[in-house]
């Protein structure tokens, strides 16, 4: 990994979320079914409707131990009941814990049986994780890649385009989130850094505010996982969750 400075901590006790640390969570989705009922019980109405409308019993599945896990982790850190957190969402959907006025910054994202998950104290953050497509698929390339872009990965070796085409766009997808924009904002309308992480650049978030961003690569291989978090220096404490 590519970090300012990095910690392990697997222990699941109440942590201490310190100005200027970002804490990471890796949360495997793979739930005992017994399990299950305890994690859909501390859902809202409004959840447990969004995971009865999932065709694949296995997307229900996986949806509901992503958003189980996060009420989960978000309570230790507020010191509320986990089915008594509420969220809210900014005109892009990007949500946040209400009252409006609380300081904690978070951001999840999930893809097939793995989650991760962000927190700050104050800083806004976006993670983003995707697995390496079976195939590659080259439209991927005219609606992530600016022109610019375009042009250094047209002359990357095709073995390994692929990898280089979706680390961009983890990186592009985590500072959207982070901003508060989502995709309302075009990736292939700006363009990245170029090189190893960790890269900053200013970047408005969704409000229209120039931000300095920097982003980090929390993974190397499969599947690939990047973080942006506002500011720079930030100290990323890496922490493993299991749903028991």
């Amino acid at each position: 990994m590519q970090l300012t400075g990095k910690k392990m901590n697997s222990s699941p006790d109440a942590p201490e979320l310190t100005s200027g640390h970002v804490h990471i969570w890796y949360i495997p989705l793979t739930v005992d079914p017994e399990r299950l009922h305890d994690i859909q019980a501390i859902l809202s109405d409004e959840e447990r409707d969004r995971a009865g409308r999932f065709i694949h019993k296995t997307d229900c599945l996986h949806w509901t131990a992503a958003r189980g896990s996060l009420r989960l982790i978000l309570s230790k850190y507020t010191g509320q009941a986990p089915d008594a957190l509420t969220f809210t969402r900014n005109e892009f959907g990007k949500p946040a814990l209400e009252p409006a006025a609380s300081s904690l910054q978070f951001n999840l994202s999930y893809s097939q049986e793995q989650a991760v998950l962000a927190i700050s104290d104050q800083n806004p953050v976006g993670v983003d994780l995707q697995f390496m497509p079976a195939s590659f698929d080259g439209s991927l390339l005219d609606w992530t890649a600016s022109p610019h872009e375009i042009e250094w990965l047209t002359s990357i070796p095709p073995d390994s385009l692929r990898q280089h085409l979706l680390r961009l766009w983890v990186r592009k997808e985590a500072l959207l989130k982070a901003a508060g924009s989502g995709l309302s904002i075009e990736p292939t309308t700006f363009s990245l850094p170029p090189g190893p992480a960790p890269l900053s650049m200013e970047f408005d978030d969704f409000l229209g505010k120039s931000r300095l961003w920097t982003l980090y690569d929390l993974s190397e291989h499969d599947p690939l996982m990047s973080l942006a978090a506002c500011g720079e220096g930030h100290i990323i404490v890496e922490k493993n969750w299991v749903v028991t």
